[in-house]
């Protein structure tokens, strides 16, 4: 018998969500940021709703949920966000090795806005063949 264990890339889904979603995506299709028909309507109040439950599951408030297409663009999100917030309140030290997913290298400087150069490798958070260094803001 195959037992599947790469969880952190996709996971099997929950009956509830898959009829859930299949439902949004064969009947009650509709574009939620379209809020001038019925579809789109639709669409948002359904989008509503999820973001209410997520909230209610982790303990935060609707605004602070946040729905992305992925990995990729969360990683971005939360890695820039962090830079901008760096900026503002003068915390201004991420961290990243180069045994991060490609997603995280990818939106580490110089891609980024501010002013980034590249420190010395990070001694033990870094691997031990870590040529590259860690990212610091400025």
């Amino acid at each position: 018998m195959a037992v599947y264990l790469d969880c952190a890339a996709t996971t099997p889904i929950d009956p509830r969500v898959y009829e859930e979603v299949t439902r949004h995506l064969a009947v009650e299709f509709g574009n939620a940021g379209s809020r001038t028909h019925d579809y789109g309507l639709r669409a948002r109040r359904a989008v509503e709703k999820a973001r209410q439950q997520v909230a209610a599951v982790v303990s935060a408030s609707r605004g602070e949920v946040i729905f992305t297409s992925g990995a990729t663009e969360s990683n971005n999100l939360a890695i820039l966000g962090l830079a901008e917030q760096g900026e503002r309140t003068g915390r201004k030290h991420i961290v990243s090795t180069e045994i991060e997913h490609h997603a995280v290298l990818a939106c580490t400087p110089p891609r980024t806005t501010g002013s980034w150069r590249r420190s010395p490798p990070c001694g033990a958070l870094a691997s031990p063949s870590s040529r590259r260094g860690c990212w610091a803001i400025l």
